[in-house]
């Protein structure tokens, strides 16, 4: 790449596919690092905070898949890091400016608001096929968790309802959140029966990245995944009908 010019198609196919691989691979790594997390919440009968670390952990897996079948998208969700930076600055200067002198110089916030400036016009620019109007500004995409895990499929689009949806109720200041806190805050079975699920679901999703690095970058671990995911099921399959049993 260094010996090519920036703007040279063969230049640019690499650095995208480098882009794709290094955003699949870390986001799909840090999915399988929040198991430790999880585990330890679980067996200390935290389960509430066990399962909203599952909730990231699905999240970042869902989101590794979707930018390798959509290598177009690598681009904005690396772009959306520069608009982030800046918001966070903008409001740590509104708030606590004498704090922000102490964590960033006067060029690197210049620095950040800039990158913003310019991944924020380059998204004005973008044009509307249908309307032919300007398309509004947005996340990095367009498309929300729940299209994600239709789109990548591989068992994550069954698995949304227990690892966002419900994780997210609990993290949320909601009134289905505090419904959902209020039954199991004083309810030591309850806390263990989430922990039991948030091990469960934490382990499927565990085999899930593995089998997605595995797949994209051709590992060739297949048959050991394969022994995983039958002692997997062997092992805690089966408990996930009699949670109601946990004592």
């Amino acid at each position: 790449m260094k010996a090519l010019p920036e703007d040279d198609p063969e230049s640019l196919k690499l650095r995208s596919t480098l882009q794709r691989k290094q955003i699949s691979y870390y986001l799909s790594h840090a999915a399988i690092q929040d198991i430790y997390d999880i585990v330890l919440l679980a067996a200390n009968g935290k389960g509430a905070g066990a399962l909203k670390i599952v909730r990231g952990m699905y999240e970042h897996l869902v989101t590794a898949r979707f930018i390798v079948l959509n290598p177009d998208e690598a681009k904005p969700f690396i772009a959306d890091l520069h608009l982030r930076g800046a918001a966070l600055v903008k409001y740590w200067n509104e708030v606590v400016p004498e704090v922000l002198r102490k964590q960033a110089s006067e060029a690197e916030i210049k620095t950040f608001e800039d990158q913003a400036a310019s991944v924020q016009a380059e998204r004005r620019q973008s044009i509307c096929k249908k309307c032919g109007q300007l398309k509004p500004d947005a996340l990095w995409t367009k498309t929300n968790l729940y299209d994600m895990a239709q789109k990548v499929g591989q068992g994550l689009d069954e698995l949304y309802t227990e690892c966002y949806r419900i994780p997210s109720a609990y993290h949320h200041a909601t009134a289905l959140g505090l419904q959902f806190k209020a039954t199991s805050s004083g309810d030591l079975s309850a806390g263990r029966r989430d922990g039991a699920l948030a091990v469960i679901l934490c382990h499927q999703l565990l085999l899930n990245a593995l089998r997605f690095q595995n797949e994209f970058f051709e590992l060739n671990l297949a048959s050991a995944i394969a022994a995983s995911e039958q002692e997997f099921h062997d092992i805690l399959g089966e408990k996930l009908d009699r949670l109601e049993d946990v004592p």
